[in-house]
C-alpha cells in the first residue's frame, strides 16, 4: 500500500507538472501572438498617416551623421547626466548595446547606421537608423513580452515628442507610438530628443553658440 501511495503521488505530481507546462506554453503562445498583432497594428497605423514625404528627404547621409554627432557633443552630452541618460547617439552607440538589441530584432539590417538608441523604462527600446525606425515596446497585458518591428523612414514624415503632466508620447506623424512616464531623467532625455526631432523635421542643422547656452 505504501509503495502504491508513493507511485500515485509521483504520478499526480508528474501530471500536475505536465499540465502546468502546457498552460505556460499556451500562455506564452498567446502573448507572442498578441505581440505580433500589436506590432502589425503599430506599423499599419503609421503607414496610414504617411503623407508622401520621407523623414530624410533632401538630406544626405553625411549631413545627417555629421549633425547627429555635433548635436550629441554640443547639446545632449553637456545638458544631460551621461551616467543616467538613457539616450546614446552616433557615433557613440556602443557595439555591445547595439548587438544586444539586434539579437531581439531579426529584421535589423546591419548595413544601416544607427543614429540614436533609447533604452527606456521596462527594457523598452527605440533605434533610429539612416533607413529605419525600430521599436521594442512592452505589452500592456504583460510587460515581459514585447511588440517588435521596423518602419522604413521613407514611410515616416515627422518624428516628435509630446509632453503632458505625467507622460511623454513619441509620435510618428500623428500616431502615438510609445508612452513613457515623466521623471527627472526622462525630462532631460525627452526634452533633448524633442529638440533633435524638431531640428530634423525643420532641416535645421546649424547649432549656434546661443543654442548650446
Amino acid at each position: 500500500n505504501v509503495t502504491n501511495k508513493v507511485k500515485e503521488t509521483a504520478e499526480n505530481a508528474k501530471n500536475a507538472y505536465a499540465e502546468k507546462k502546457e498552460l505556460e506554453e499556451q500562455y506564452k503562445k498567446e502573448m507572442n501572438d498578441e505581440a505580433a498583432r500589436k506590432a502589425k497594428e503599430i506599423i499599419d497605423s503609421i503607414h496610414a498617416y504617411q503623407n508622401g514625404q520621407g523623414l530624410y528627404d533632401g538630406i544626405a547621409f553625411e549631413q545627417i551623421t555629421a549633425f547627429t554627432k555635433e548635436f550629441y557633443d554640443k547639446i545632449l552630452m553637456p545638458a544631460n547626466s551621461v551616467s543616467q541618460s538613457k539616450i546614446s547617439m552616433y557615433p557613440y552607440i556602443t557595439e555591445k548595446a547595439l548587438q544586444k538589441f539586434i539579437q531581439t530584432m531579426p529584421e535589423y539590417d546591419n548595413s544601416e547606421t544607427a543614429l540614436f538608441y533609447l533604452k527606456a523604462e521596462g527594457k523598452q527600446e527605440l533605434v533610429l537608423t539612416d533607413k529605419s525606425f525600430y521599436f521594442s515596446l512592452a505589452l500592456e497585458a504583460d510587460a515581459k513580452y514585447f511588440a517588435r518591428g521596423r518602419i522604413s523612414c521613407s514611410d515616416i514624415s515627422v518624428l516628435s515628442v509630446e509632453q503632458t503632466d505625467s507622460e511623454f508620447v513619441i509620435k510618428c506623424d500623428e500616431y502615438g507610438l510609445a508612452t513613457f512616464a515623466v521623471d527627472k531623467t526622462s525630462v532631460e532625455d525627452f526634452t533633448t530628443l524633442s529638440n533633435y526631432f524638431r531640428r530634423l523635421s525643420a532641416r535645421d542643422f546649424t547649432i549656434a553658440d546661443e543654442d548650446v547656452d
